[in-house]
């Protein structure tokens, strides 16, 4: 179930609007190496409480970011 949620809209070429809509999942890291897609170049862990948001996240994924804190 999700615990947080997000949204955005994104005006891109052309005009064209795209729309997105982020779930939050809560998730409990245990052990082991993380492994990423190619998709992606990197990641970063973060503590929610003690980090300047608006630094990595903007619009619909800091709104839910904020969310899930509060909560």
């Amino acid at each position: 179930m999700p615990v947080a949620v997000g949204r955005t809209a994104v005006t891109w070429a052309k005009g064209k609007e795209a729309h997105f809509l982020f779930l939050f999942f809560e998730g409990t890291y245990l052990d082991g190496k993380v492994t990423i897609s190619s998709e992606h170049t990197g990641f970063t862990w973060l503590n929610l409480s003690k980090t300047n948001l608006s630094k990595y996240f903007t619009r619909g994924i800091l709104e839910g970011i904020k969310m899930y804190i509060k909560h």
